[in-house]
């Protein structure tokens, strides 16, 4: 039953909670790879905490499950979203949240139950779904940044509307994550959580602790997170971890064995390259009482409490290693970041990220301006449908053991230039002989128009890569498609297709190597 409030803002009696997360594996009841999986489950739980009934729609490799209060509803790998809807259409009014993909509410588009739609963005660039931002306000009610620094990056696309744009922080779980004093921490001792990818900056890290343990020989560091993202590190692990005293390689774990890690270690390091919307692990420490050095990167430095760590200006490893030297050498400063912790950290809980996501869902959208729908409809088209995204393509066809060097966190970010300064991006790739540098740099110089330099990056990284890297084998092909190189495109297109049969635009790329193949007939 929905009502209005003076304020003329609508409302729901008990409405239930549906929480879609994005396309990878979750395991409620395990350890997890990623901040946004992290982050949804921990939104979940503050809801059912509050006395909702949620539902948590997700790819469940251990089945369906009801964990700590949430019921988890299985989609698949495939993300198939439809085989949840008779399900869904049984619940009555609902509101229906969103990670990072936008692709549910194309299904629930018309739904009178589905009162309110809202996407919350953990993505580090604009978004992964293969769409402009711009596109997306018209599918929501409401998109969520979970910083400033994020909102910027999405604002700063042409044509976007500000309207129903609104910023609310991540959180962190108090049970989980309880407060630990300086008593008893061993000082000597540096935590890494997260993913090993290159850039996650754990590269930076294992040289910097190299360095200081000339100067600290009882220096520690426990590295834990999923080491798959990696390959080629992964396969040098065991040699670096009996080479380097002190050094430990845990792998991924669930998050209450970080959270233990966190009641002890003297610091944690957070030594991201890359643009950053939020910064979980640093919120989770300094709330337990735990000192950080975090890079600057993205909307870190909304998550960091000068009083509780230190931020390190810039991505160069040098600095990175003079921070922590300098943190190192002063136990005093770490015994008052550790006790700021409990006085200033603890407030921003999940609870009262709940009680603002409610409060954001309790008004209806605003109304998008009618010029900016006006620019949207003239949008110029590409000249080939093959350049249109699949609603499957970006981060919904997923392949399983598939590299950071195969899958970038998000391609518009680096296109688009606004994350990352271009001194900084060209200046970071210029000497690096691999499949990602590459990849990097030819997003960015195909955006500025740079098509030919855009063309031999693309052709390097597609020859650095191993053979399930599609991605950049597939900007090969539009690219030398645009360009008019067809042939090449059909040929590209046909070593893809041998790789990968179950390519999502397998019919696109298939009318065009026809395409080709009767030109050439014709010639």
């Amino acid at each position: 039953m929905r009502g209005r409030t003076s304020l003329g803002r609508e409302m729901v009696n008990n409405p239930t909670i549906i929480i879609f997360f994005n396309d990878w594996a979750v395991h409620p009841e395990g350890a997890n790879c990623g901040g946004g999986e992290t982050a949804t489950m921990a939104l979940a739980e503050a809801f059912a905490r509050k006395g909702y009934r949620v539902i948590a729609c997700a790819y469940l490799p251990d089945g369906e499950v009801n964990c700590r209060g949430v019921e988890y509803w299985d989609f698949g790998r495939e993300y198939d979203l439809h085989k949840l809807l008779p399900r869904i259409s049984q619940l009555g009014d609902f509101y229906a949240f969103a990670a990072t993909l936008v692709h549910p509410f194309l299904l629930l588009n018309g739904m009178q139950s589905c009162v309110r739609k809202i996407l919350i963005n953990h993505s580090p660039g604009v978004n992964p779904s293969g769409l402009e931002s711009r596109t997306v306000m018209h599918m929501v009610d409401w998109f969520v940044c979970v910083s400033h620094a994020q909102q910027e990056v999405v604002t700063g696309r042409q044509g976007v509307s500000t309207e129903r744009i609104v910023v609310v922080r991540n959180g962190f779980n108090p049970e989980l994550f309880p407060y630990a004093g300086p008593e008893n921490r061993d000082w000597n001792q540096l935590l890494y959580a997260g993913r090993l990818e290159y850039s996650k900056g754990i590269h930076n890290l294992l040289g910097a602790f190299t360095n200081l343990k000339r100067s600290f020989p009882n220096l520690k560091l426990s590295v834990f997170g999923d080491q798959s993202y990696w390959p080629s590190l992964q396969e040098q692990i065991p040699h670096i971890q009996a080479t380097t005293p002190g050094l430990e390689f845990y792998g991924k774990v669930p998050q209450t064995r970080i959270a233990e890690e966190l009641q002890k270690a003297g610091c944690l390091v957070f030594p991201s390259l890359s643009f950053e919307s939020a910064g979980l692990s640093v919120l989770d420490a300094q709330a337990s009482g735990c000192p950080v050095v975090a890079c600057d990167v993205g909307g870190v430095k909304e998550y960091l409490i000068p009083e509780c760590g230190v931020l390190v200006d810039g991505p160069e490893p040098q600095k990175l290693e003079e921070a922590l030297r300098g943190l190192l050498s002063d136990q005093e400063r770490m015994r008052a970041m550790s006790q700021n912790g409990l006085t200033l950290a603890r407030g921003q809980t999940w609870e009262k990220v709940a009680e603002e996501l409610l409060e954001v869902a309790s008004q209806p959208a605003p109304q998008i301006p009618p010029e900016v729908t006006a620019t949207i409809l003239r949008e110029e088209k590409r000249p080939l449908s093959l350049i249109s995204m699949h609603d499957a393509f970006y981060r919904t066809w997923f392949v399983s053991g598939i590299s950071y060097e195969q899958l970038m966190d998000d391609h518009e970010t680096i296109g688009s230039g606004i994350a990352v300064d271009d001194a900084l991006l060209f200046g970071a790739v210029s000497d690096s002989e691999d499949s990602a540098s590459a990849l990097w740099k030819g997003l960015r110089l195909d955006q500025l128009g740079r098509k030919d330099e855009a063309l031999v990056e693309f052709r390097k990284s597609h020859t650095f890569s191993g053979k399930n890297n599609w991605q950049a084998l597939f900007r090969l092909i539009l690219l030398e498609a645009e360009l008019g190189e067809l042939h090449l495109a059909s040929e590209h297109a046909s070593e893809l297709l041998n790789r990968h049969s179950d390519f999502p635009l397998r019919v696109e790329l298939e009318q065009l190597m026809e395409q080709v193949s009767r030109a050439t007939a014709n010639a």
